[in-house]
């Protein structure tokens, strides 16, 4: 295990950020590319003072993130670029010239989009070919709101992790949002009587396609997950209380893991048919995974309205560590487990069990402001590392 130290502020938090990003090609918490760059005191004060000529004006900010993946003693090289708008020329009195097209002034890059690029050994690879090079699991404070947040960051939670195995299943998603836009679109085009009802056949045959391989690899998922969750959360509430997670759909089925693909494309065929009239009026598809959830109990009542942050917090480390095992079977090798700040709210007890829990992992990175509360039993096991002002350094 690696304990990774440092004030808050420094960048710790980044640097488990930047390794999930080259999981799963997506940072857990930025919602443009945008977000990932940092535009601070440096940059601002050279980018001021750019003039033509200088070699900083007119270069584009580029950011790399890479690393190498051993696995099984063959290293592969995973690497992701964001490349931003060029630096505008000084103005007047030493200042950075507005864009008329992008408003960039300064650091700020507010409406700009920035380009990502992906290569694996050096060759340019999709978003999709990156995932699974690098398998790991994060828990960060954010991920409270797999307990209290909208569904759309449970079904995230349940994508990301069988992405990471199932790269049909990847395809699926994104086939899936493809023809569910279009869906919608003769819909509200059916609405406004420019279409033709009749139209909607073949979009809810694709759509239910899609739909059933994505539903039924979560069935599968979930009947794996339950049972790890359950047991780590049993321990970590030393027998006191008892997780149940289970699928819930937005239609009518019965879920099983045995359901199969076929069985769920037609349960989706019969809801979305069912429901077309209600989809007309509205102008959206309102059955399918896209609106599916998934049901957190803990003793029987949701998780959502009745939890306390302690026992919300120990049930999302038991959703993650039990991720952590269901990928270790499917995969065949253990990821990277990444627990950002997870300590900090954790009593003594609660604390020891979950570095007993990690500790088994091959690897395993850890985040805390807070180098007291680890006991120096257990940093003497442990390779530590000091962040300040964005540099690690190993301690």
């Amino acid at each position: 295990m690696s304990l990774i130290h440092g004030a808050n502020g420094n960048g710790k938090s980044n640097l488990l950020e930047a390794l999930y990003l080259l999981a799963v090609a997506k940072s857990p918490r930025a919602v443009a590319e945008r977000e990932l760059v940092g535009f601070g005191p440096a940059y601002e004060a050279s980018s001021a003072s750019a003039k033509p000529g200088t070699g900083l004006a007119g270069e584009q900010v580029h950011t790399v993130i890479s690393a190498t993946v051993d696995r099984s003693g063959e290293p592969v090289r995973v690497q992701v670029d964001l490349l931003g708008p060029p630096i505008e020329p000084a103005g007047p009195a030493g200042s950075v010239a507005e864009s008329p097209t992008t408003g960039n002034i300064g650091g700020g890059w507010e409406g700009t989009s920035f380009q990502k690029f992906i290569r694996v050994n050096g060759a340019p690879r999709r978003a999709a070919d990156l995932v699974g090079e690098l398998n790991a699991v994060l828990f960060s404070a954010a991920d409270l709101e797999l307990v209290y947040g909208p569904p759309s960051g449970r079904r995230r939670y349940l994508d990301v992790l069988i992405s990471q195995h199932d790269r049909a299943y990847l395809r699926a998603l994104q086939h899936y949002g493809r023809a569910t836009t279009q869906r919608n679109h003769l819909l509200r085009s059916i609405r406004e009587g420019r279409s033709n009802p009749d139209e909607l056949g073949p979009w809810n045959e694709r759509v239910a396609q899609e739909g059933g391989y994505i539903i039924a690899a979560r069935l599968r998922a979930m009947e794996e997950l339950r049972v790890h969750a359950a047991a780590v959360y049993a321990d970590l509430s030393q027998a006191a209380q008892a997780l149940k997670i289970s699928y819930q759909s937005s239609f009518a089925m019965s879920p099983t893991s045995e359901d199969g693909a076929a069985l769920s494309e037609a349960a989706l065929t019969g809801a979305l048919t069912e429901n077309e009239r209600r989809d007309v009026a509205q102008g959206h598809t309102s059955v399918g995974p896209h609106r599916d959830d998934l049901c957190i109990l803990i003793d029987g009542s949701d998780a959502d309205r009745y939890a306390s942050r302690g026992q919300a917090r120990s049930a999302v480390l038991a959703l993650k560590l039990a991720e952590a095992e269901f990928l270790s079977q499917r995969r065949g090798e253990t990821p990277v487990i990444l627990l950002d700040d997870v300590l900090s709210e954790l009593d003594p007890v609660r604390r020891e069990l979950v570095l007993d829990r990690v500790a088994g992992y091959d690897q395993c990175l850890i985040t805390t402001a807070e180098l007291d509360a680890i006991t120096p039993v257990r940093r003497a096991e442990m390779r530590l590392y000091e962040v300040r002002e964005g540099t690690v350094t190993l301690a």
